[in-house]
């Protein structure tokens, strides 16, 4: 059964799992559920009823097993109704069509937020040859991750179709759009949190996501990032080694670039505090510099004016507010894909807390001709990593609940994309 393979590649280290194949347009979660919590519902269901058909088997070993983290490894038809498991898992057979989506991604995640604040989404573009695969990574709720989740790759398709009728060059064409899409999002955060905060919801003003997007057209690679995920591009050299090339800067207050950007642009003593070493904030509050959202870091309106108190949700308002402090525009990046180029993997900072670039690339190096096998053991080998960084055993870190889970590790999403043929 799908569960019990699954079950096999993490070697017993995931919490809950849950494997799914579509038919129909690219998936997202909110395809699955409206919330994730709808999700989580049912997966914790379905998780009973399968320990109480196992409660008498030889499966007694899975039988701790709970339902807290969600492991999607999606290959993606457009017009299949079913749902091959060797093409599920990765098969080598697979087919790639140049600027097809199809076959060509896997995705892991692993929560460690109750729920999940990671989301990630892929689409086949209608308005050019090509797609799109993006990771956002949430803080301080879902709710951002999920809004862009929803709407940033459908407003870029949209924005490719109109900007292309003005544009003469596709490099530009699709470099404006990129960042239009980024707007669009903020915006239309901007626009809800406004009412929210004016009718007494303060936490609206301290949620936020970094995004991640990654589109592929024709032999070109289009990297837009605003805040402190990563994407590398995996190739193999002429000895057979892998070679990882980074597509883009981290946006994030512990790097030295940014402390001197922040330090020259705001001439402010408090413009970032560093609480500990790799544990930077601007003004003390965010680690990202770039991100959707937090808007306290952005706008007046949202640094408490009225000087309300705590005791009603709301923060102390920044002194002297000379915002905004950080940005959502995203830093844009263009790659030729060579024939020695094989995948593109992006990742939320969970993963990439705790793997080194050589740690990677020998996990790619072992499964280069299986991108599912490759999500899978980035994830299980981001878990040995904590495991030795905490000095738990895995049955120890599968025990902590998802929530108090935070306490030891972030929110964990890779997402591996095969540019071969393309």
């Amino acid at each position: 059964m799908i569960a019990k393979r699954i079950l096999d590649f993490l070697a017993h280290r995931v919490n809950l799992v849950q494997a799914a194949a579509y038919s129909g347009s690219v998936p997202t979660q909110l395809q699955l559920s409206t919330t994730f919590e709808e999700e989580y519902r049912k997966n914790n269901e379905e998780n009973e009823r399968e320990r109480d058909r196992n409660e008498n088997t030889n499966n007694k070993k899975f039988n701790w097993i709970l339902p807290s983290a969600l492991v999607w490894m999606s290959y993606v038809s457009q017009d299949r109704k079913d749902y091959n498991v060797e093409c599920f898992f990765g098969s080598k057979a697979e087919k790639l069509e140049r600027n097809k989506l199809k076959n060509r991604f896997g995705v892991v995640q692993y929560a460690a937020n109750k729920p999940i604040e990671d989301r990630f989404h892929t689409k086949q573009l209608e308005s050019l040859d090509g797609y799109v695969v993006s990771v956002f990574d949430g803080h301080g709720g879902w709710q951002v991750a999920e809004l862009a989740m929803n709407h940033l790759a459908n407003d870029l398709d949209a924005l490719l179709k109109e900007n292309q009728k003005k544009h003469n060059n596709i490099d530009d064409c699709i470099k404006e759009s990129l960042k239009q899409a980024f707007n669009k999002v903020e915006e239309r955060y901007l626009e809800v949190a406004r009412e929210a905060y004016e009718n007494g919801f303060p936490a609206v003003a301290r949620m936020g996501a970094c995004g991640l997007v990654a589109l592929v057209h024709n032999k070109r690679l289009y990297v837009a990032n605003a805040g402190d995920c990563k994407a590398v591009l995996a190739s193999t050299n002429e000895k057979g080694e892998v070679e990882l090339t980074k597509l883009n800067q981290k946006f994030n207050a512990n790097s030295k670039k940014e402390q001197q950007r922040l330090k020259s642009q705001f001439k402010e003593n408090d413009i970032y505090i560093c609480r500990k070493t790799g544990a930077c904030y601007v003004k003390n509050i965010l680690q990202p510099t770039r991100a959707f959202g937090d808007l306290e870091l952005k706008y007046p309106e949202f640094n408490n004016p009225n000087n309300y108190g705590l005791d009603r949700g709301y923060q102390i308002p920044i002194e002297n507010f000379k915002g905004p402090y950080i940005t959502h525009e995203p830093d844009i990046k263009t790659f030729d894909i060579k024939p020695q180029d094989k995948y593109v993997i992006l990742s939320s900072d969970g993963m990439w807390d705790e793997l080194k670039k050589n740690d990677v690339s020998k996990i790619v190096k072992a499964n280069i001709s299986d991108k599912g096998n490759m999500a899978v053991s980035l994830l299980k080998g981001t878990l040995s990593a904590i495991e030795k960084r905490t000095n738990m055993s895995e049955s120890e870190l599968a025990r902590i609940p998802q929530g108090q889970r935070r306490r030891v590790h972030d929110d964990i999403t890779i997402l591996v994309v095969n540019v071969q043929d393309q």
